[in-house]
């Protein structure tokens, strides 16, 4: 099946070119003289590619890129503008607002077709990376899924069936701390519910780079203040709060809250986890030259040069030696975090002595500064 074309022109002798020329090159055409009516057509066709003019009634290009980025359903359609406008701002302004491509008039056909050419093969190589991410995340979820839903589950039929047989003859502190172990499985069965819920939505965000770039125009504010209260609560939680030691500035991060929330609260889980009761734990964060800079520091299990290498999603080491819970996802979902804010990622570590993870991520500087 051939790609289809929508093309959105007020002048009728271009419109009429374009799509004569189009369709001598196999592609399937539909057409539109006024951005209103290229925006109806684009949500009720979905097109694999739009060729629009700038100015045009209506909606005019820029306002119909902007829409059209605004609607999931056609936010990842390629868009070349075709226009007589040619100073550079106009077409640092197309590119800025996210259009694949411009195209002067008047056009050259050979150029044209081209870029028509070129654009829907990246389209198509982006469809196919997203695929194939999407497979090898079905095929994660088949290998972990099993068991990490089945160690809690076991927890929580084996203690509920036990007290239901044996009610009567039970003391009442071994009642309660078989439902604090039936609670406890509860809550790590829906944090790895919760885990794979968002780890398939930060996938499906990195593949898309509409959707990437609508988390980038987010901000967190007041980031020692954020970073604070996650912490005291993470370590609160572990019963650790003597542990924790934070040297925090103020910054005003360029990512979505939750995200923010998420990345704290996946890397303090894991030093806690992986280290013992009066370690410390340290949070160091700067600010320089627009990027803020999160250090946090355990002096935990470590891990050597192989398994940082072979660090990929859901891999989890020494499964017989260590208590493991969680799906080694935590560490996935920072990557995939870092990477929808075109942040850097570092791991250092040493076997048996600490773990050192270093975060990059855009910001500003806090307005408390």
């Amino acid at each position: 099946m051939s790609e289809l074309i929508l093309v959105i022109e007020d002048e009728p002798e271009i419109n009429r070119d374009l799509v004569r020329f189009l369709e001598l090159s196999d592609y399937e055409v539909i057409n539109a003289a006024d951005g209103n009516a290229g925006f109806l057509a684009a949500v009720n066709n979905i097109p694999d590619l739009i060729i629009s003019d700038i100015m045009i009634p209506g909606l005019n290009g820029y306002e119909l890129l902007k829409k059209l980025q605004e609607n999931p359903e056609t936010a990842a359609i390629p868009v070349i503008f075709l226009s007589a406008k040619t100073n550079k701002f106009d077409i640092r302004e197309a590119m800025n607002l996210g259009a694949d491509d411009f195209i002067t008039k008047p056009y050259d056909v050979d150029e044209l077709l081209n870029t028509v050419k070129v654009r829907l093969e990246k389209k198509h190589k982006r469809e196919s990376h997203l695929t194939q991410k999407i497979e090898n995340l079905q095929t994660n979820l088949r290998k972990t899924m099993p068991h990490e839903i089945r160690t809690p589950l076991n927890v929580i039929l084996g203690f509920s069936e036990f007290l239901m047989k044996n009610k009567k003859i039970i003391k009442e502190s071994d009642v309660l701390d078989m439902i604090k172990n039936i609670h406890q499985s509860g809550q790590r069965l829906q944090r790895t519910f919760e885990n794979y819920l968002l780890y398939a939505n930060l996938e499906l965000i990195c593949a898309t780079e509409s959707e990437r770039m609508k988390f980038q125009k987010n901000k967190t504010f007041m980031a020692d203040i954020f970073i604070r209260d996650v912490a005291l609560g993470k370590a609160s939680e572990f019963q650790r709060d003597e542990d924790l030691i934070l040297e925090l500035v103020d910054a005003d991060v360029l990512i979505y809250e939750e995200h923010f929330k998420k990345l704290i609260d996946e890397i303090l889980d894991n030093s806690f986890k992986f280290s013992e009761k009066s370690t410390e734990i340290s949070i160091k964060t700067s600010f320089e030259n627009k990027i803020f800079i999160i250090i946090v520091k355990d002096f935990g299990r470590g891990m050597n040069q192989e398994q940082i290498r072979k660090l990929e999603e859901f891999v989890q080491f020494d499964r017989n030696t260590y208590e493991q819970q969680g799906t080694g996802l935590g560490l996935s979902i920072i990557r995939r975090i870092i990477d929808i804010y075109s942040g850097k990622f570092e791991i250092r570590s040493v076997q048996e002595e600490f773990t050192e993870i270093e975060i990059h991520l855009p910001a500003i500087k806090g307005g408390r500064n």
